[in-house]
C-alpha cells in the first residue's frame, strides 16, 4: 500500500503512482478509488473524471519568474504551517479528531461542487467521512503542514 505523505509537483486526481508521495487530493482520489472497488461508485465515472493539478516547487516558480522577465523578484519566502494551525489558533477547543473534521469540511467546501457533479450528491458523505479519518491517521503518525510562500515582485519598466 501508500503510505500518505503530502507534497507538491505534477498530480492528476485518480492517477498516482505507488512511490510518489500524496496531496490531499490525491486522498481524495484513493478514497474515491476505494468506493468503486467496494461497488459504491461505477468505475467508467471514475474513469472518465480528470482533475489535473499542478503545485510546483519553489525553484520552478522563482524559474518561471526569471524566464518570463516581466518583475523583479524581490522577496521569496517558503513557510510550512500545521494543517490545524487555525483550528488550534481559535482557541475553540477541538481534540484532534475535531481538527481533523474540520479539515475534511474545508476540503469538502472546495471540492464537492466538482465531485458531486461527477459522482453524486449521494456519495460525498460517505467520500469525505473516509477522507477524514486518512487525515486523523495520518495527523496521529506524522506531522502535517501546508507550505505557503509570500512572494514579492515588482513589475520592471
Amino acid at each position: 500500500g501508500v503510505s500518505p505523505r503530502w507534497s507538491y509537483g505534477p498530480h492528476n486526481l485518480g492517477s498516482i503512482k505507488s512511490d510518489d508521495p500524496l496531496s490531499i487530493w490525491e486522498v481524495v482520489g484513493l478514497k474515491l478509488n476505494d468506493m468503486v472497488l467496494e461497488g459504491l461508485i461505477e468505475s467508467e465515472k471514475l474513469d472518465n473524471f480528470n482533475l489535473p493539478y499542478y503545485a510546483p516547487t519553489s525553484e520552478e516558480l522563482k524559474k518561471v519568474i526569471e524566464v518570463e522577465g516581466s518583475f523583479t523578484l524581490h522577496k521569496f519566502e517558503v513557510f510550512k504551517m500545521d494543517w490545524d494551525s487555525y483550528i488550534k489558533k481559535a482557541n475553540i477547543g477541538l481534540d484532534r479528531q475535531g481538527r481533523a473534521a474540520m479539515i475534511a469540511t474545508d476540503i469538502r467546501a472546495v471540492g464537492e461542487p466538482i465531485l458531486s457533479s461527477q459522482f453524486g450528491e449521494e456519495a460525498m458523505d460517505d467520500l469525505f467521512q473516509r477522507f477524514k479519518a486518512v487525515v486523523l491517521d495520518h495527523m496521529e503518525t506524522e506531522k502535517c503542514e501546508y507550505i505557503n510562500l509570500v512572494i514579492s515582485l515588482t513589475k520592471k519598466g
